[in-house]
């Protein structure tokens, strides 16, 4: 029945308004789906609902083109009831893409800052409001003034919402979100203009605002219900010298541009405003080079592709956008179309945009990006050359048909500018590059309305003046160019009707053609500047293009391979470390002494400082433990007392550090005893004595009345524990709890906390126990992963956080004796210093890295496995054929830490340790055998075959 009534609505809709009957049909088939959850005993898990969450936004979305197109119909008569001139009346489109342009990089940061379910929801109620208020509004002032407020709402709204369902979609999911958003640009765009007319004919023009005000509410109450908060722990605030300057600069420039049919360029007020433009724009590009976390990083222009971008960005502005304002204007206060049939026909122009973007896409599998854009670039200046052909008076199926070929040739580029605006720069920049591409688009669309319409109204004054009539030429072009054909009358009371509608047909094809031109030049930029390639990317483009085969699954006798210890890190680091020792004895320089030489405190990726890097500390330390001094150069050179050649090998290794998200609970009670549940396994590596030390250190809890729960979801939910995260996850959480704990018991007792045991100055309150929960979320996350922990999905940090790049170190040491006679190799010493931040519990931690460096050893000289070439299966499957070290293959293993503690990663100064132990261990052998024998091997393990 429900179900029923809901279609009935949705074809009632559709009558009245086509965006509304759009949108109904998403809403429903939610609702329907949440019903059938219901009535199946089907529930999500958590308390967000991503699917509303993303139809909240798509309703914001459709109602910000809305307000726009629908507005551009509705001018003429928000003139005349309004008592509008021309200028006042300019600024009802410019005031709101003024401000919303301006506003968007700065809502992205308060968004980050503030919370972009806050911002988000901030965005759609004002936008509501400010709606509401427009269609009460008395006089153009209150009404322009109002329009601005709608782009500084409709900017919070649209960098709000997109940053929330950036965290509430993974992969492909937030893919196809984000194509919802467009699409409801596209619907707003599309159907804007004839819902509007037929709003206007039925209701009045204010109507078309109570339209913009049902999307919005629904959007804030649907948001409001089903959106998860989340912000940017590392958000340093918004940059408000930067937003100033940069806002300022626009409005200065558009008010300048809506004064030049008026004055003339030369007066001096308008230049006033240009210079004080131009200041502002200068004081926006230095403190944008001087901040810490700018709107606008300049460094990104560096990229030539970046540019063409930029240049893409606002090619829709002058080939397409202001022909949204103008032919409204021209069909309906002009050409004296009724509204629906002046809104109807704009569907001829903005109809291709809801189908061809996504075949654009699809062409750019085949056709490079920059070809595409280009091609709809000179396909939109095509269409602009023949509507210029059209006079005023042109039958409505005639002039539809270089509108829709403009619109098809829009759309391509359309299609994949969002993706060119991130893939022109590297990753890691791509968020910044996305808010100024979206910057640069809206924004370029506000000031393309100001020059467009000045340049409109001085072509008409100009065409009056060559037509020999007389009366107020420049007062009649300005109101001719928002479409005020009575107040044209007005400025030219000799002139005929024939006579003013012929100068603004001349001046409107004339324009078209201007418009013509700067799209094809604009074409052509473009084309060169995204069609000019790096070496690398011409490389894999033309593997791409020349690349042809087929596939097919064959099935194979073999197991699905699975995790190993530092399984990427260390077979990479035996290629880069034996490299090193290459490189070191092709210079002529000791390989300690080279690593040495080319040591850095930044990361070569990123260019961001480790947070901590002491690995000069590691080579020099173990190249004093190691006596590595009585290493020769030549190799052979070092010979045992028993004829055993003797090699000296260093390598080094790395693993990034890494967090997890952890949720404690920690309850002390007046008996002395003391409960603490975390996230963590205990697998060997000290866990436990971990959580007991920091317990110790802060409450100076008995460890005997300490009970450690951890691994079990019953008291606390569990991460998986690998990837050396452990220790630095569990210990901060550990830490964190009792930290919180001492101010808990603090405000109890009403005094800061005394030297007694803390169980005793429980026990003073009468109170039997006190219990704290502590949310331990790494650096760079916000909440949302808290959310994925308790659901049980694996989320961890690392190795690049805001501000810098955490990774632990080590430098291993190997003395190998090599056989003459059988080639056999033999490790008697190894030395390992580490660089693991703070020390826990060095026990455990010598045990870590002596395990890492024989696990080592086995990859360098034992360990292989054997495959059968005809099936696939493996051969020695068992351990009496899978040949690993035994107590006689290992020799002397030394460990040492600089123990220095890192307090950037976590607030207990620890890095991870169990994995970075195997890193560069089998290196350092191999270039130890090198030392001894001259042979370089570059494959493992080594065989006896190997060296005789």
């Amino acid at each position: 029945m429900i179900g029923m009534m809901a279609i009935l609505s949705i074809i009632r809709a559709s009558v009245y308004c086509p965006p509304c009957a759009a949108w109904a049909v998403i809403a429903h088939t939610l609702i329907v789906r949440r019903s059938f959850m219901s009535r199946h005993g089907l529930r999500r898990v958590d308390r967000a609902h991503p699917r509303l969450a993303l139809l909240a936004v798509c309703l914001a979305a459709a109602a910000m083109p809305l307000t726009f197109t629908g507005t551009a119909v509705a001018l003429p008569s928000i003139a005349e009831a309004l008592h509008a001139g021309p200028v006042a009346t300019a600024w009802v489109t410019n005031a709101f893409m003024l401000t919303f342009g301006s506003a968007l990089m700065a809502a992205g940061a308060l968004a980050d800052s503030l919370g972009r379910r806050r911002v988000f929801l901030f965005g759609a109620g004002t936008f509501s409001l400010f709606s509401l208020a427009l269609t009460v509004a008395p006089n153009i002032l209150l009404f322009d003034l109002l329009r601005g407020g709608q782009g500084l709402a409709a900017a919070a709204a649209y960098a709000g919402g997109a940053a929330a369902l950036a965290q509430e979609f993974e992969g492909s999911a937030r893919l196809r979100a984000f194509s919802f958003v467009g699409t409801s640009f596209g619907v707003g765009l599309s159907l804007g203009p004839v819902a509007s007319g037929a709003m206007i004919e039925s209701f009045g023009w204010r109507s078309i605002f109570l339209a913009v005000v049902l999307f919005t509410a629904l959007a804030f109450v649907i948001g409001r219900l089903v959106m998860k908060e989340s912000r940017d722990p590392a958000a340093l605030g918004l940059d408000w010298p930067g937003a100033v300057a940069f806002t300022a600069m626009l409005a200065l420039f558009t008010y300048g541009m809506l004064l030049v049919p008026e004055r003339g360029w030369s007066d001096g007020f308008v230049l006033g405003l240009f210079i004080a433009a131009s200041v502002c724009l200068v004081l926006f590009i230095r403190i944008e080079g001087t901040v810490a976390r700018p709107m606008l990083d300049l460094s990104l222009f560096r990229y030539r592709r970046f540019v063409g971008v930029q240049l893409l960005a606002a090619a829709p502005a002058y080939g397409f956008v202001v022909l949204l304002i103008l032919l409204p204007l021209r069909f309906v206060g002009i050409e004296g179309m009724g509204t629906v049939a002046g809104g109807g026909l704009m569907i001829a122009l903005s109809a291709p945009l809801l189908v061809l973007p996504i075949v654009a896409g699809w062409l750019a599998r085949f056709v490079r990006p920059a070809t595409l854009c280009a091609a709809g670039l000179i396909v939109t200046a095509c269409g602009l050359a023949w509507l210029s052909t059209l006079p005023v008076g042109t039958s409505a199926a005639v002039l539809a048909l270089p509108m829709l070929l403009i619109g098809t040739g829009i759309s391509l580029p359309w299609g994949l500018m969002d993706g060119l605006a991130i893939g022109v720069v590297p990753k890691e920049r791509a968020g910044m590059a996305m808010g100024i591409f979206s910057t640069v688009r809206v924004a370029g669309e506000g000031v393309a309305l100001a020059v467009v319409g000045a340049v409109l109204s001085m072509l008409i004054a100009g065409r009056i003046h060559a037509a020999g009539l007389s009366g107020a030429a420049q007062a009649a072009g300005q109101s001719l160019a928002v479409g005020d054909l009575g107040g044209a009358f007005v400025a030219m009371p000799g002139a005929e009707a024939a006579q003013i509608l012929a100068s603004y047909s001349e001046a409107f094809s004339r324009l078209l053609i201007l418009l013509a031109a700067i799209t094809s030049l604009t074409a052509l930029i473009v084309f060169l500047a995204l069609g000019h390639q790096t070496e690398e990317e011409a490389v894999a483009s033309e593997a791409y293009r020349t690349w042809q085969g087929s596939d097919r699954i064959v099935r194979v006798d073999t197991q699905t391979p699975g995790h190993q210890r530092a399984r990427h890190e260390h077979p990479s680091s035996y290629a880069t470390e034996c490299a090193m020792d290459e490189l070191a004895e092709a210079v002529g320089m000791d390989p300690v002494e080279f690593r040495l030489a080319n040591d850095t405190q930044n990361d070569p990726i990123t260019d961001k400082p480790f947070s901590s890097r002491h690995l000069a500390g590691c080579l020099t330390r173990g190249a004093e433990m190691f006596d590595w001094n009585r290493r020769r150069r030549e190799p052979g050179a070092l010979v045992a007392d028993n004829g055993d050649l003797i090699g000296l090998g260093v390598a080094c290794g790395s693993y990034k550090g890494s967090m997890t998200a952890a949720v404690t609970t920690l309850r002390l009670f007046a008996s002395g005893r003391c409960e603490i549940a975390t996230s963590g396994h205990e697998m060997g590596q000290g866990i436990r004595s971990v959580i007991a030390a920091e317990l110790i250190e802060i409450l100076g809890v008995d460890p005997a009345k300490l009970d450690i729960r951890i691994g079990d979801t019953g008291h606390a939910p569990q991460h998986i524990t690998a990837g050396s995260w452990g220790t630095g996850s569990v210990a901060p959480a550990a830490r964190s709890a009792a930290m919180k704990m001492r101010e808990e018991l603090s405000a109890l007792t009403g005094a800061p906390l005394s030297e007694e045991p803390v169980h005793v100055q429980l026990a003073r309150t009468r109170r039997l126990s006190l219990e704290v929960t502590v949310n331990t979320i790494p650096l760079g996350k916000d909440g949302q992963v808290i959310e994925q922990l308790r659901r049980g999905i694996p989320s961890t940090t690392g190795p690049e956080y805001p501000g810098f790049i955490a990774f632990s170190w080590i430098a291993h040491f190997a003395e190998v004796h090599v056989e003459t006679s059988t080639g056999r190799v033999r490790v008697k010493r190894v030395v390992s210093v580490a660089d693991c931040g703070r020390v826990m519990n060095r026990r455990t931690s010598e045990s870590q890295v002596r395990g890492g460096v024989v696990w080592g050893i086995g990859a360098a000289l034992r360990e292989a496995g054997e495959t059968d070439p005809r099936f696939g299966g493996v051969l020695n499957n068992d351990l009496a054929e899978y040949v690993v070290p035994v107590n006689a293959d290992i020799g002397t293993i030394d460990v040492d830490f600089i123990g220095e503690p890192d307090f950037k990663l976590n607030m207990s100064g620890v890095k991870g340790l169990g994995e970075v132990a195997m890193v560069g261990a089998a290196a350092a052998v191999v270039n130890a055998v090198y030392n001894a024998t001259g042979r370089r091997i570059r494959h493992l393990p080594i065989r006896i075959e190997d060296l005789l």
